[in-house]
């Protein structure tokens, strides 16, 4: 099983968005670059407030909660981040369902990574 607690390197282009999801306590540290992080919608009160964060370089963000997050890079930016999972990363699992789908007829289009 992987360790949960690993630290991941994520390298964004400028303009990139990657979304990601983050136990609470997440850790993310732009190394180098610009990074909006963008967090999911919370209540506060009666209305919905989804909280937007500037991030520098050597600026640090810890989540506060669970949730899907978006990090957007306003310039190329390296991150290191821990307790994240990013989307599409491949996982024996998601191999083997791409694999499957992949040798039945009519289905091969949601084999293919970003679908589905």
């Amino acid at each position: 099983m992987r360790d949960k607690t690993q630290v991941i390197q994520i390298d964004l282009m400028a303009g990139q968005t990657l979304p990601v999801y983050g136990r609470r306590g997440a850790v993310l540290h732009v190394a180098s670059g610009e990074v909006l992080l963008a967090e999911s919608p919370q209540w506060l009160g009666e209305r919905m407030f989804a909280p937007h964060y500037r991030l520098r370089a050597g600026n640090v963000h810890v989540l506060d909660s669970a949730g899907w997050v978006a990090l957007t890079a306003l310039h190329a930016s390296t991150l290191s981040a821990r307790k994240l999972a990013c989307v599409g990363a491949p996982t024996p699992l998601g191999q083997r369902v791409r694999r499957w789908l992949a040798s039945r007829p009519g289905m091969a289009l949601f084999a293919r990574p970003g679908h589905g």
